[in-house]
C-alpha cells in the first residue's frame, strides 16, 4: 500500500536502517483489462523462489520457565515437541506445539527483554480476536497468558492450530482469487463490525498516510519519478478520503495483509492471522499484582491495533 511505502521511506530518512529495498508500484500501472488470462497456477510475478519475509525469533525453549509452565496448564498437557513458523516480524517465538496427549495449539509470546512495544500489540491482538465470531475465518484464541518477573513482562497467546499452510509464494492467479474470495467473505461476515469500541480506518491511517506531506518537506533524492513528481498530489490524500467519506463506515478491516498473514487450506480457503499491527496503541489500564515472581491477571485495554472500520477505497489518481 502506498501509506505503508511512504512509512517505510520516512523510517529510512530518519533512522537510515531499512536494508532491503521497498518497492511501490502507482495503480496507474495497473495494466486495463485483456482478453489473454494467465493460467490458474503460473505465477504472475517473482518466478524464482520467494520466502515470507520476517526477522530472526527467540526459540521456544529460551522462553521464561514460568511462562511455558502457564502454556502447558492452558493447554491440560505438557508441551513434548515444538515446530516452529517462520515469517512476520516480531522477535518472540511462533511455533506451534503438540502436548502429551496429541492436542496441538499455534503459540505466540514475547516480552519487553525482546521489544518493549510487543507486548502492547500482542495484548491488543487479543481483545480483537476475542471478540470475533467463530464464524469467521480466523483461527479461535484460545487463552491470553501474562507473566512477570520483577520488571520484565511476557505475553502469550494460545490459538487454535488450523491444518493450513502460509501462502504459496509466488503468487498464482488461483492463489490470489481465492485470497479475494476469502476477503470478500470476510466483509460480508463482519459488515457491522463485531467489535465494540475499535477506531474508524481515518484515525488509525491519518499518521501513515501524513506521511507523505513529511515527505513532501523533506524529500528523498533517490524517490522514484512518479513519487517524486506528485508528492503534493500524495499529501492530500488524507483530506480527500475524509471529505468523501471513504474512511468511514461499518465493515471490520484487518489492515495488515500480507502473505505471512493468510494460512490457505487444502479446501482453498484462506484463513487470516494476526490481528494487529506494529503502531504503538494507546496505554493499556493496568492491574494490580502482587510483587515479586508469577503471573499476572490479564490487563484491561480498549482494542487497538490495526482492526478497524472502515469502507472501500477509491482509485482516482493522477496518470503517471
Amino acid at each position: 500500500p502506498w501509506s505503508m511505502w511512504a512509512m517505510m521511506q520516512k523510517f529510512r530518512m530518519r533512522a537510515g536502517s531499512v536494508a532491503a529495498g521497498v518497492v511501490t508500484v502507482p495503480p496507474s500501472s495497473h495494466a486495463g483489462t485483456t482478453d489473454k488470462r494467465l493460467p490458474e497456477d503460473d505465477p504472475v510475478a517473482h518466478r524464482g523462489a520467494v520466502s515470507l519475509p520476517g526477522s530472526p525469533r527467540l526459540p521456544y525453549d529460551r522462553l521464561p520457565d514460568g511462562l511455558r509452565s502457564a502454556i502447558d496448564a492452558a493447554m491440560g498437557s505438557p508441551v513434548i515437541a515444538v515446530s516452529p513458523r517462520t515469517g512476520g516480524f516480531s522477535p518472540g517465538p511462533a511455533v506451534v506445539v503438540t502436548c502429551a496427549d496429541a492436542s496441538s495449539a499455534f503459540v505466540k509470546a514475547v516480552g519487553t527483554p525482546l521489544n518493549p512495544d510487543t507486548p502492547q500489540l500482542m495484548r491488543a491482538e487479543a481483545v480483537v480476536t476475542a471478540g470475533l465470531p467463530a464464524s469467521l475465518p480466523v483461527p479461535a484464541l484460545r487463552a491470553h497468558l501474562e507473566w512477570a518477573d520483577g520488571p520484565d513482562e511476557w505475553v502469550a497467546l494460545v490459538f487454535e492450530a488450523l491444518d493450513g499452510e502460509s501462502a504459496p509464494l509466488p503468487w498464482t492467479p488461483r492463489a490470489a482469487t481465492a485470497v479475494v474470495d476469502g476477503l470478500t467473505e470476510l466483509a460480508r461476515v463482519a459488515t457491522p463490525c463485531p467489535v465494540p469500541g475499535l477506531p474508524t480506518l481515518g484515525e488509525r491511517v491519518d499518521g501513515p498516510l501524513s506521511a507523505w506531506a513529511e515527505l513532501a518537506a523533506e524529500p528523498l533524492p533517490d524517490l522514484h519519478p512518479w513519487e517524486a513528481g506528485n508528492l503534493a498530489w500524495l499529501g492530500t490524500v488524507p483530506d480527500r478520503l475524509a471529505a468523501s467519506g471513504w474512511l468511514g463506515g461499518d465493515t471490520l478491516v484487518h489492515g495488515d495483509l500480507r502473505a505471512d498473514n493468510l494460512l490457505f487450506g487444502a479446501d482453498a480457503s484462506v484463513a487470516f492471522v494476526d490481528w494487529k499491527n506494529t503502531s504503538s496503541p494507546p496505554p493499556l489500564a493496568r492491574s494490580w499484582r502482587a510483587p515479586g515472581r508469577g503471573p499476572r491477571p490479564r490487563a484491561a485495554s480498549t482494542p487497538s491495533g490495526w482492526s478497524a472500520v472502515h469502507r472501500s477505497w477509491p482509485r482516482q489518481h493522477p496518470a503517471r
